[in-house]
């Protein structure tokens, strides 16, 4: 549409202020400026308010991310933890495997160090005829060996045997502590 100077216009003004003019088969209606002004800031203040909540949108989208990638860490953690203890019960199965051996193990150290008490108290029987077991039954292993020890260092190299038990001793019937020793070994 086309204005052409001199052309005739007709229009009305209505009671808001606005003027319509008809131009052709058209009508084209002005606005008071007030009324632009009031529709701009209206524009500027929905404008604000959808900056705002596009600022908004973008902080909560941040959030989101964040949580995302800390849910996505927490199930590789959970991967992780759940592939180290996958294997839980062939751990647990060999630690109590392990425990059974070392039970074993002690028992049979038990019944090893009951053994070598008491061929440690025979060899000082042997080695003394006068000591009685019951002067012995509260020494350890390490208790006899001091004694055996003691028996070395300060006995004669040949030490007497009393078979008979008649106190006497027949300075052929000797034995040294060596032989003592092993006889006793053998005798268990």
């Amino acid at each position: 549409m086309s204005f052409k100077p001199g052309d005739a216009l007709t229009g009305t003004v209505n009671q808001e202020g606005k003027v319509t003019i008809k131009v052709g088969d058209h009508d084209v209606t002005y606005v008071p400026e007030s009324d632009l002004l009031s529709v701009k800031s209206g524009s500027e203040a929905t404008q604000q308010k959808v900056v705002e909540l596009t600022n908004q949108v973008n902080d909560l989208t941040g959030k989101l991310s964040n949580e995302h990638s800390a849910l996505v860490q927490a199930q590789a953690d959970l991967s992780g933890i759940s592939s180290k203890y996958a294997d839980y019960d062939t751990i647990k199965s060999q630690i109590v495997e392990k425990d059974n051996q070392i039970a074993t193990l002690t028992q049979g150290s038990t019944n090893l160090e009951g053994k070598l008490t008491s061929a440690y108290r025979t060899i000082l029987t042997t080695i003394n005829p006068n000591i009685q077991l019951d002067q012995l039954k509260d020494k350890n292993i390490a208790g006899l060996e001091s004694l055996i020890e003691a028996a070395r260092l300060f006995g004669n190299k040949r030490v007497p045997v009393f078979e008979n038990g008649d106190g006497n001793h027949n300075p052929a019937n000797t034995k040294s502590l060596r032989d003592i020793i092993n006889e006793a070994k053998t005798k268990k």
